[in-house]
């Protein structure tokens, strides 16, 4: 329906015809009571939420107004394709990790580490080694010595094999809100 319009007009001293009149109330009474379109409301009605049906066509609502997401903020999906106002970043942190820190977008780690010898930082610890002697000396001495005793500090050389530290993981794609 269109603006409302007054079918029949009257004028002082005129005769009220009633079809006239009844026309006049019935347009009005046709109005209020489900013919209200887009054209009868003012853009500053301000009509509550729960005066309005529900609205079932994403592109009709500003995302702005439903979902709180502020620009630069991120989601984790399982589909690929972004929705409206959402940009797939994954290409650019394929291969990394989330870790929740006060400095976001913030990077770090490497995906593989070696240890060379002398370079891996673990807890002080010792290793014993028997040495067995053979000797010729009846007495049990080493070389003819009786009571021999020694050290013997072996060199340790070589590094160890890359290794993969990854646990198991699910892969999603990231959408950065534009």
């Amino acid at each position: 329906m269109a603006l409302v319009s007054k079918p029949f007009t009257f004028s002082a001293g005129a005769v009220i015809v009633a079809s006239e009149h009844n026309s006049n109330f019935d347009t009005l009474y046709n109005l209020v009571n489900g013919a209200i379109d887009n054209a009868n409301i003012s853009p500053s009605a301000a009509i509550v939420d729960t005066k309005l049906a529900q609205i079932t066509t994403i592109s009709k609502v500003a995302s702005s107004a439903i979902d709180g997401w502020k620009t630069g903020d991120w989601t984790i999906s399982s589909v690929t394709t972004a929705r409206t106002g959402w940009t797939n970043v994954s290409a650019t942190h394929t291969g990394r990790f989330m870790r929740i820190n006060a400095t976001p977008l913030s990077t770090g780690g490497a995906d593989t580490h070696t240890h060379t010898a002398g370079s891996y930082a673990a807890a002080s610890h010792t290793h014993n080694v028997s040495v067995g002697f053979e000797s010729n000396d009846t007495g049990g001495n080493f070389a003819g010595q009786s009571g021999a005793t020694g050290s013997a500090a072996p060199a340790v050389t070589g590094s160890s094999a890359t290794a993969n530290n990854i646990p198991a993981f699910v892969q999603t794609v990231v959408f950065q809100r534009d």
